[in-house]
């Protein structure tokens, strides 16, 4: 078992204008003590070296905490200050990077992505119509092309869009702005647009657009720069590489990819993220109601906004509360990491672990029910699943999966014998998550698929962030089929295993 340390700092010191050093320690108010223990009991059930964790109450952060080691090699403790990196809550620093770039005036939302990546796609009928908006609000319908390691200069951001991915990864699985659906190209993209408009490099575009005008002074992009820092946390991380060992440290310079980089490849501390957080609870810049336009999964209930997902009630401690959170979670090798806010309350947390797979949803709900005074109310009613007509039929997805069927007997099944031709075990049954959402099983794991109406049908799309199965008539389905891109879905079967951990947090739901 790893050995908890506990670290903290005085809550009259954790200001946005002085940020107190680690080694500035003292006792913290006792209302805070059943919220570390929730973090040190959730802990010790990761596989995960160490946490840390700030709360921020009305503009101020009032707590901060480490629990565990700085790394997975060592017994070296973990500062409430370290530097993690953030994954995908790199996307709010992303979006409002670009959303600055349109305040000045230098571009607007509806601009076509083509007027400022002009590449030939490989689905160059779509590309022209997609918009700035779409590439923010995950609707560009890009397969989800994520690499982790590779040419990380700053020139390559461009290089390598106009280049690898123009040529072999630029696919549309579906007209831009038909539904959201997850994919990190969109926000590559958005961070080469960023850095074409303002005419400096995407980090430096996200450093002089929200990093320093936020007082974000810990956050980073490059390796060299986190090691001068010195407070890092080192990431255990499940290989990523394909060899043979079972668990990898990642430190600064583990990996980087220039394309990626707008996506997920931050490093930041929780007091820094919270800083963040105060802004967008004040300022509501990226979640006003002309960028959180449509729902998905659990109508009514779930929206997002320009890098911030945004649910209008939750589960928590003793049930279903009716009051709205923000958040966004990030999953990256060796990294878990959550940003939580409670806007109507003015109360958020950030949450940073050094280990795949490490989130801490129950410790939050415990925070929350702490902290807040929680409106508890009914669980909104997530749709009919019984009426099953509309989904059976054949959907073909041209680029990775080719042809499944989905049938109906006694429940839904699918059956997807391109995957199936290529070793791939593919679960009979389907498992009812939602209206309109599935799980099917792969390999053994889930992935959760959803079934979606478009223009000619009410089950027209098989949608998953990695690929886009579209209704066709059974007697012409397509005789070709694609080669399951295995490095693809083993990276996805990986990236939903860190889904379902956070989704199993009391705060979190499905996506």
């Amino acid at each position: 078992m790893l050995a908890l340390l506990l670290a903290c700092t005085p809550s009259d010191d954790t200001n946005f204008t002085n940020p107190v050093e680690p080694e500035d320690t003292a006792t913290w108010d006792p209302r805070f003590d059943p919220i570390a223990e929730a973090f040190k009991s959730e802990l010790a059930t990761h596989d995960a070296p160490g946490v840390a964790v700030a709360i921020l109450e009305d503009g101020e952060i009032v707590w901060t905490a480490a629990f565990g080691q700085r790394g997975p090699e060592g017994d070296e403790a973990l500062t409430p200050h370290a530097l993690f990196r953030i994954g995908s809550v790199t996307k709010m620093l992303t979006a409002q990077a670009l959303v600055v770039e349109r305040d000045e005036g230098r571009l607007t939302l509806e601009d076509p992505v083509q007027d400022w990546v002009d590449v030939e796609t490989v689905t160059p009928d779509r590309y022209p119509s997609t918009t700035l908006h779409h590439l923010l609000s995950h609707q560009g319908g890009f397969y989800d092309h994520t690499p982790i390691e590779g040419s990380a200069g700053d020139n390559r951001l461009a290089a390598y869009t106009e280049g690898t991915w123009a040529n072999s990864y630029s696919i549309q699985m579906v007209d831009p702005g038909t539904f959201w659906n997850y994919s990190n190209p969109n926000f590559a993209l958005a961070g080469l647009v960023a850095e074409r408009s303002n005419g400096q490099a995407y980090r430096e575009v996200v450093a002089a657009n929200v990093l320093e005008p936020h007082g974000m002074s810990r956050t980073f992009f490059l390796a060299d720069e986190v090691e001068a820092d010195g407070d890092y946390a080192t990431g255990k991380a499940y290989d990523w590489t394909g060899g043979s060992a079972a668990w990898l440290p990642a430190g600064p310079d583990a990996y980087d990819h220039a394309w990626s980089r707008p996506a997920g490849f931050a490093w930041s501390s929780t007091s820094d993220l919270l800083r963040f957080a105060d802004f967008l609870m004040t300022e509501q810049g990226l979640l006003t109601d002309a960028y959180v336009d449509f729902e998905v999964g659990y109508p009514g209930t779930f929206f997002y906004g320009y890098g911030v997902m945004v649910y209008e009630g939750f589960n928590s401690v003793d049930g279903w509360v009716d009051a709205p959170v923000w958040t966004h979670g990030g999953a990256i090798p060796g990294f878990s990491a959550d940003l939580y806010m409670l806007p109507d309350e003015g109360l958020a947390i950030a949450v940073l672990a050094n280990g795949d797979g490490a989130y801490f949803g129950n410790s939050i709900a415990v925070a929350f029910d702490e902290l807040a005074e929680l409106p508890y109310g009914t669980m909104p009613d997530a749709g009919d699943r019984d009426d099953l007509e509309r989904y059976p039929g054949t959907y073909h997805d041209p680029y990775n999966i080719g042809t499944c069927t989905i049938g109906l007997e006694d429940a839904l099944t699918i059956a997807c014998p391109t995957l199936e031709n290529y070793g791939y075990d593919v679960g009979e049954d389907l498992i009812a998550a939602g209206q309109d959402n599935f799980l099917m099983t792969l390999n053994g794991q889930y992935l959760q698929i959803a079934l979606l109406a478009g223009p000619d049908h009410d089950s027209q799309y098989l949608r998953h962030r990695a690929f886009v199965g579209h209704r066709v008539d059974e007697a012409i389905a397509p005789l070709e089929q694609p080669v399951p891109d295995r490095e693809l879905l083993a990276r996805v079967l990986r990236t939903e295993e860190n889904s379902r951990a956070r989704s199993t947090g009391a705060l979190a739901r499905p996506r």
